[in-house]
């Protein structure tokens, strides 16, 4: 047994300059959430839950963390089908007309914010990121 305290682990922080598209995307996202919990578009207690596991999601893309950026990916995939799926009329009973226009401009923006996390410069960042968590760690 070790005479040595118990020590609480030191937070990983990185180190890698964040590229300006990632900030970018970041906020991109942050003002997607912003309008969504707008009370006039839609506002429950699910939405909130949603948008602040959205905002967290977002975040930890921003700090370099891949697994974000994929769950980021998927979730703005899933969007975009829903969207397409409500506009082709397989369901009409989804959305009204401006709740379409108004989900799929946000979508929009965030396909964008999601293509933004995968350029060459932001794959750089993600892997300098992971790089240096994997000498953090040891």
């Amino acid at each position: 047994m070790s005479s040595l305290p118990n020590l609480p682990r030191a937070r990983f922080h990185p180190m890698t300059p964040r590229p300006r598209i990632v900030e970018v995307a970041f906020w991109l996202m942050v003002v997607q959430v912003a309008v969504l919990v707008v009370p006039p578009i839609t506002f429950n207690i699910g939405v909130l839950i949603f948008n602040a596991a959205y905002v967290w999601v977002a975040w930890r893309a921003r700090s370099g963390a891949s697994w974000a950026r994929v769950i980021r990916s998927i979730v703005a995939l899933l969007g975009l089908v829903w969207v397409g799926v409500s506009i082709s009329g397989v369901s009409t009973a989804i959305a009204t007309n401006t709740e379409l226009i108004t989900y799929g401009l946000l979508y929009a923006v965030d396909a964008v914010a999601v293509i933004l996390l995968w350029l060459p410069s932001s794959n750089a960042y993600f892997r300098a990121v992971a790089a240096e968590k994997r000498a953090f760690v040891g």
